[in-house]
């Protein structure tokens, strides 16, 4: 919420990584002070870094009322990479921590405009995989099992994009 302090970290992170020849990344999450794409760039604008650059986590962009249209008017140079995941569109914003880090759905299991979202990014971008499924891992279902669905999905996805 300390506008000022933040940018000063954030400027002395950025200045940390490019001495040793390396990017920067923010991530927005709704209900943060950091909560939306635009805040992002706001704070990259004050920054003022070359290599400072933001995180898109789809969850994110959609739940903070982001948007393909929003992500494709941005500046693709400030793309860091992309987390690639699912979920419904609408949440408990209360228990919106909990669904971050424990409770994804696989690329096509939820309701998220992914298609759209890596439509309207460029196609050089690095796109990760965001899936934490802690109930699953909790009822012993082992990484690969847990994973490899939500890989299939997300090539799945990516393939029918480049066509």
């Amino acid at each position: 919420p300390d506008r000022a302090r933040s940018e000063d970290q954030f400027g002395a992170f950025a200045d940390m990584a490019a001495a040793n020849g390396l990017r920067a990344s923010i991530e927005f999450m709704p209900g943060l002070a950091l909560g939306t794409l635009a805040a992002a760039n706001t704070l990259i604008d004050a920054v003022g870094r070359t290599n400072l650059g933001v995180v898109i986590d789809c969850m994110h962009l959609i739940r903070s009322d982001g948007s393909a249209q929003e992500l494709a008017a941005f500046d693709p140079a400030r793309i860091a990479h992309i987390q690639l995941c699912d979920a419904p569109l609408t949440a408990d914003m209360a228990q919106y921590p909990q669904e971050a880090k424990g409770n994804r759905l696989c690329p096509g299991e939820g309701e998220l405009p992914l298609a759209e979202i890596l439509a309207a990014l460029p196609r050089d971008i690095v796109v990760g995989l965001e899936v934490p499924m802690l109930a699953i891992a909790q009822q012993g279902i082992g990484p690969k099992d847990r994973l490899q669905p939500c890989v299939d999905a997300a090539n799945a996805l990516l393939k029918e994009i480049a066509q």
